[in-house]
């Protein structure tokens, strides 16, 4: 009998494994993934600038009936961002010397969907063992 508890309780704190309505958790993994996500926590409060979007260049021509964009040296190239609102694409102009730090920021949104994946895999592999708070 004295087996058969030890197996048990070997089980639930290496796997977690719900034997009889009873589980032992492992405080050292609960401790460590609290620990990994709130330093992804910290990394999303350094990430204020973000722009969703697609950045793209586009050459252009003018209304100018003599311009020589109509012989097919086009105007550009300029710069434009591409973004879904209300669930419709609409398009801005971004000026050339802020397309740079325009892809900067689409890095950092890119990034931040990263480290919300991250922590919501984190919150899944809690609530699987039975623990949801805001810690």
């Amino acid at each position: 009998m004295l087996d058969i508890q030890i197996l048990i309780v070997y089980l639930n704190v290496i796997y977690n494994v719900k034997i009889g309505g009873i589980m032992k958790i492992d405080k050292r993994k609960i401790a460590g993934l609290k620990r990994r996500r709130k330093n992804l926590v910290e990394k999303l409060v350094n990430l204020h600038a973000v722009m969703p979007g697609s950045l793209y260049k586009r050459f252009t021509e003018c209304g100018n009936a003599n311009c020589r964009c109509k012989k097919g040296q086009r105007h550009g190239p300029h710069y434009y961002i591409a973004v879904m609102m209300e669930g419709r694409q609409r398009q801005f102009y971004v000026p050339d010397h802020l397309s740079d730090k325009v892809k900067q920021w689409q890095d950092n949104y890119k990034h931040i969907q990263d480290l919300l994946h991250q922590i919501a895999s984190i919150n899944r592999e809690l609530m699987r063992i039975g623990i949801l708070d805001d810690e």
